[in-house]
C-alpha cells in the first residue's frame, strides 16, 4: 500500500475540532466524512423555491456536541413543520435553516454510513410559532471515544452542602481514568483524574461507592456511608494498576513552543493547551504510523489481502486513537472524558483479529519509541533521554500485555525484511 499518514485524504471519522492539526477532518462522536460527501448540504439550507429573495427569513440553527463540548460532524438534522427539509453538521458540528416565521422542529439522528452517537439528546426540539432567530443544541453520547462519541464522564452530584471526595492509587502513584460510581440518595459518576482525585458533592444522605475499570481489584472494594452530616474522604488502593501517566506535558509543550500555566500541566481543552494536539501530540502520531509503512518487518501491510483492510476511515481512527493514547500517556488526556487505560492502540482495529505475536507488539512498541525521537528531531529539540526511553517503554510494556490475543513468540508474523530476525 506504501500509504503516507500525511498524504491521505482529509475525510473520515471523529476528530478533536481545533485540537489536532494533523489533518482537516471533521469533530467529535466518531461520525465525520469530509463534508462535502456527506449525505446532505452543509451549506446553510435555504427553504422555498424563491426563499433567498424572501427579506423576511429568519434563521433556525445550532450545533451537535459531545458531553465534553467538542463538535459532532456527519449528523443528520432534520427539519419539519411549516417546511420540510435537513442536512448534515459540517465539521464544527453546526447546521443553519434559513425559513419562514412559523413552527417548526428539529430531530438528530446518524447518517447512513457515518458511524456516529449512539444516541441524541433531546430527541426533538419543537419551536412553535417563532418569529425570530433561533438557536438549538443537541448533546450526542455513546459508549467508544474513538468510534461513536464520548459517554459521559462525569454525571451527578455538582451540587451539595457536603463533599464525598479521595484519590485512586496504586503503589502509591495515582491511577487515572477510575470509573467511581456513587449511588443512594443521589445517583451519579466520577472519572479519577490523572492525580487520582475524584469529587462528589452531595447533600446529607446514606450513599455508597463502588469503582471500575483499571485495575484487577481495590481496597476497599466499595463504601457505605450511612446518614452522613459532614464531608467524607474515602482513598481507595488497586492493585495490577496502569503505570501513572508520565508528566512529560510540560517538557514537551516547552519544546514545541506552548507556553500554558501550571494548571494546564495534565489536562487538555479548547481553553487549555489545546495547542499541544496540534504539534507534539500529532507529530508523533504521524511519525509513528507512517514509520510502520517504511518498515520492512511489517512489509505485509502493504499487501493484498491485508492492505485492503487499511481504510480511509479505518486510518482515521486509528489516527485518532493513537493521538489520545500519546495524550493519555504523557499525562495531558482530554479532561476527565477516558474511563481506564486506552485499549493497546498500535495495532489498527481493523487488524486486531489478525495473528500477532509477541515479537509484533515489541516491534511496534520500538516503533512508537522512533516515532517520538522522529517529532523531537524535526522540532530541532534532543531525542528522548534514557531514563525517558525507559519510562515510555514500561508504559508500552503494559500497554502491549492488555493486547492478550498475542502469541508468545519471538517470530515476526508481517515480515518482508530479507532476513526475518526482527530487525530492519
Amino acid at each position: 500500500m506504501s500509504l503516507s499518514i500525511d498524504a491521505r485524504p482529509a475525510r473520515g471519522l471523529r476528530r478533536l475540532a481545533g485540537l489536532s492539526g494533523a489533518f482537516l477532518l471533521a469533530a467529535g462522536c466518531g461520525g465525520a466524512v469530509a463534508v462535502d460527501e456527506a449525505t446532505g448540504s452543509t451549506h446553510q439550507a435555504v427553504v422555498g423555491a424563491n426563499a433567498s429573495a424572501d427579506a423576511g427569513l429568519i434563521t433556525i440553527s445550532g450545533t451537535v456536541v459531545e458531553s465534553d463540548g467538542y463538535g459532532v460532524s456527519g449528523v443528520t438534522i432534520s427539519l419539519a413543520g411549516n417546511a420540510r427539509t435537513s442536512q448534515v453538521t459540517n465539521e464544527f458540528g453546526a447546521f443553519s435553516f434559513a425559513v419562514q416565521p412559523g413552527s417548526y422542529s428539529l430531530t438528530s439522528a446518524v447518517t447512513p454510513g457515518v458511524p456516529s452517537c449512539l444516541a441524541f439528546s433531546p430527541s426533538v426540539i419543537n419551536l412553535n410559532n417563532i418569529t425570530s432567530n433561533q438557536t438549538a443544541t443537541f448533546i450526542g453520547s455513546g459508549n467508544d471515544p474513538i468510534t461513536n462519541c464520548y459517554p459521559a464522564p462525569n454525571t451527578g452530584a455538582t451540587s451539595g452542602s457536603l463533599t464525598i471526595s479521595g484519590k485512586v492509587t496504586s503503589g502509591g502513584l495515582p491511577v487515572a481514568g477510575v470509573k467511581v460510581g456513587l449511588t443512594g440518595s443521589t445517583q451519579a459518576t466520577r472519572i479519577s483524574d490523572e492525580t487520582g482525585a475524584y469529587t462528589f458533592s452531595v447533600n446529607p444522605g446514606s450513599y455508597s461507592l463502588n469503582l471500575s475499570q483499571a485495575c484487577a481489584s481495590f481496597a476497599p472494594s466499595a463504601v457505605n456511608f450511612n446518614n452522613i452530616t459532614k464531608s467524607q474522604t474515602e482513598n481507595f488502593v488497586g492493585s495490577k494498576c496502569s503505570p501513572a501517566p508520565l508528566e512529560y506535558c510540560p517538557t514537551f509543550d516547552t519544546l514545541f513552543g506552548i507556553t500554558e500555566p501550571s494548571s494546564c500541566a495534565t489536562v487538555t481543552t479548547f481553553d487549555c493547551a489545546a495547542g499541544r494536539f496540534s504539534t507534539w501530540v500529532s507529530d508523533i502520531e504521524n511519525d509513528y504510523i507512517n514509520e510502520n509503512y517504511v518498515d520492512c518487518r511489517f512489509g505485509q501491510w502493504n499487501n493484498a489481502p491485508i492492505a485492503n483492510l487499511f481504510t480511509d476511515t479505518v486510518l482515521i481512527q486509528w489516527s485518532e486513537q493513537v493521538n489520545l493514547f500519546v495524550a493519555q500517556l504523557f499525562g495531558c488526556e482530554v479532561a476527565n472524558v477516558m474511563p481506564g487505560p486506552l485499549a493497546f492502540p498500535l495495532i489498527p482495529q481493523a487488524l486486531a483479529s489478525l495473528p500477532f505475536t509477541t515479537a509484533d507488539l515489541a516491534a511496534l512498541s520500538q516503533e512508537f519509541v522512533v516515532g517520538i525521537n522522529q517529532a523531537l528531531v524535526a522540532n530541532g529539540s534532543p531525542v528522548l533521554t534514557a531514563a525517558q526511553t525507559t519510562a515510555v517503554n514500561a508504559q508500552l510494556a503494559y500497554a502491549a500485555s492488555t493486547f492478550t490475543a498475542a502469541k508468545n513468540s519471538p517470530n515476526l508474523t508481517y515480515s518482508t525484511c530479507l532476513v526475518d530476525a526482527g530487525v530492519k
